[in-house]
């Protein structure tokens, strides 16, 4: 899986691994506190089991998973 970041010269980037388990019927999607018509969602809202089912299916062809979800805001493109 490719990994991703924006470089910022003058800070200090961390990164940390988290792990949990929630259950299948949990959903997953942005908070509604910064969303409005100048920041829509960018990705789906997704379940749990939804996201593993996918994720396991796939072929590894180097793409990203978040790739599916993202909502495509110019279908021409």
């Amino acid at each position: 899986m490719k990994h991703k970041g924006t470089v910022n010269s003058e800070k200090e980037r961390i990164s940390v691994a988290t792990f949990f388990n929630p259950k299948f019927e949990v959903e997953f999607l942005p908070a509604t506190t910064i969303l409005n018509p100048q920041t829509p969602p960018l990705f789906k809202r997704v379940t749990t089991e939804t996201f593993l089912k996918e994720a396991k299916s796939r072929k590894l062809d180097g793409k990203s998973l978040l790739g599916i979800l993202k909502i495509n805001r110019n279908p021409t493109k």
